[in-house]
């Protein structure tokens, strides 16, 4: 796996789940599995990366939302040990805009906007993942820009930025 899908991975969870530690437990999960399902799938490794860090994801989701734990308590692995130049978020970065298409349209929604305009992932390799068809997955992405549009700009106030 390359410094560049690992750093993949650890975006798409820092944007979809609620709680940093969260997702980088969710990231050192997708790396195990795919590392394991790797050497066994013929499937294109993009297509099987999607698949498996939306299936975490909506897992670690269900399981936030179902129990009301103390994420210090959890013993996180050191995730981003894999990549060279740390994942550091940036200070005028808020997902604010992106929690609010989470609770307003759900977490496939979501996945694709993060998948296919923040990673650039191919719409191809997305649709194969999500397995809808091409148009399904082109209406969801639109739908959810328009929303992303509407939280970054109410009376010119922009939610992505902390300023």
């Amino acid at each position: 796996m390359t410094e560049a899908q690992v750093r993949a991975i650890a975006v798409f969870f820092y944007y979809v789940l609620p709680h940093e530690l969260l997702a980088m437990e969710a990231t050192d999960k997708a790396i195990k599995e795919l590392k394991a399902k790797k050497k066994k799938s013929e499937e294109i490794f993009e297509v099987l990366l999607i698949k498996t860090c939306n299936k975490i994801a909506r897992k670690k989701r269900k399981e936030y939302l179902s129990e009301s734990k103390d994420l210090a308590q959890h013993n996180f692995p050191k995730a981003y040990d894999k990549i060279k130049e740390p994942l550091i978020k940036p200070s005028t970065l808020s997902v604010a805009a992106w929690r609010q298409i989470l609770r307003d349209e759900g977490h496939e929604s979501l996945y694709l906007l993060v998948w296919a305009h923040v990673l650039e992932f191919p719409i191809d390799y997305i649709v194969l993942a999500s397995e809808c068809s091409h148009g399904t997955v082109m209406h969801r992405l639109s739908q959810s820009l328009n929303l992303l549009g509407s939280y970054l700009q109410p009376g010119g106030q922009s939610w992505g930025t902390n300023a």
